[in-house]
């Protein structure tokens, strides 16, 4: 254990420890990617950042929750204002359809990560219209851009077509922003490739609210080293 040598009220020494266990826990969160609200947007809007994954898998589980399992793994940790980001799959099984299992919450919009704006919303009118402003083309590492099959076992209207799970499954392109985006080829289950990953909703924050445990561990942290010094100046006066 780290003895800082200080030698602190006892409140103050509570305050030191508990942001020093914020501050710790904190940075380990932040060991992947960092993502920021897109431009344009204000204090309370709320958006979605979509992906595609740099890794690829095959397609032959039935179950939605596989697949969530594997884009949150590609998304390697990303944080947004200081927390872990939740991530689902866009993709269908036999028993889930996309449309339903992502939600149509409403949102401000669809983003990749660099700010590129996809659509509007996730309803029926939005990014299952069967058109989009701009393809889903990048990881979560800025630009990089990614030109690929992806597997979703889905149809542009975000029902089930060739689920993933099935001998044959849906694949959607990279490289299109009409309905091709998610409903292309087909292929064997047993080929792997690459899926689309969609963020929980997330909210632009109020820039006066209180600072994230990271940010409130360093002050902490700061007034615990320059307590020592004042109080060391008053006693030599």
């Amino acid at each position: 254990m780290i003895r800082l040598g200080l030698r602190l009220p006892g409140r103050l020494s509570f305050l030191v420890a508990l942001a020093l266990c914020q501050f710790g826990f904190s940075s380990s969160t932040l060991a992947g990617p960092v993502l920021n609200a897109p431009a344009g947007l204000g204090v309370g809007d709320r958006f979605r950042i979509v992906f595609v994954t740099e890794g690829s898998m095959s397609s032959s589980s039935s179950s939605i929750a596989d697949y969530d399992a594997f884009v949150t793994a590609q998304a390697d940790g990303a944080t947004y204002e200081g927390r872990v980001v939740r991530w689902q799959v866009i993709g269908s099984t036999s028993t889930v359809n996309a449309i339903d299992h992502i939600g149509s919450a409403p949102i401000s919009g669809v983003y990749l990560v660099n700010g590129t704006r996809i659509t509007g919303s996730t309803t029926a009118s939005g990014l299952w219209s069967g058109s989009l402003l701009s393809s889903i083309n990048q990881s979560l590492n800025p630009g990089t851009e990614r030109r690929e099959a992806v597997f979703t076992g889905t149809g542009a209207n975000g029902l089930a077509d060739g689920a993933l799970g099935s001998a044959s499954v849906r694949s959607g392109s990279t490289a299109r922003s009409d309905s091709l985006w998610v409903r292309d080829s087909l292929f064997p289950s047993s080929r792997a490739l690459a899926f689309y990953g969609i963020s929980e909703v997330l909210t632009v924050p109020d820039p006066s609210a209180v600072p994230e445990p990271g940010t409130f561990a360093a002050a902490l942290l700061g007034l615990a080293v320059a307590v020592p010094a004042i109080s060391r100046r008053r006693q030599k006066v």
